[in-house]
């Protein structure tokens, strides 16, 4: 962007650098055996205001057959974010990102989320 206007920086180039985006990946597992959880809902959420004013800021994912998940973090920043994972026949799991997630390079990380069955 450039100013074009009638004050005395005229002229003058404003450099905005957004962050990059976060990728995370992980597997959702079955505590005790395992066996990956297909279909798990994994949800990143900031229920507190960013600096903007924004507020429930949130992300999803589901697991695939192997229990895998791949997320680029658009809404949800990652370093305030929790994480929660529903599934059929499992307990939901609620941590805070920083707590499960290992860096795995340059604004990626990754995650094994363990569920514990419920039996049903």
């Amino acid at each position: 962007w450039r100013d074009r206007g009638q004050g005395g920086n005229a002229g003058q180039e404003i450099v905005v650098r957004l962050p990059a985006p976060v990728s995370v990946t992980g597997r959702v597992l079955s505590r005790g055996t395992d066996q990956p959880v297909e279909s798990a809902t994994v949800a990143f959420y900031f229920d507190g205001e960013t600096a903007l004013g924004e507020n429930g800021l949130y992300d999803e994912a589901y697991t695939d057959a192997d229990g895998a998940f791949e997320l680029l973090l658009e809404y949800a920043p990652a370093d305030l974010a929790v994480v929660r994972v529903d599934a059929s026949d499992h307990a939901p799991v609620e941590l805070p990102f920083a707590a499960i997630a290992k860096p795995a390079g340059a604004n990626r990380w990754q995650m094994v989320i363990e569920l514990e069955p419920t039996g049903e």
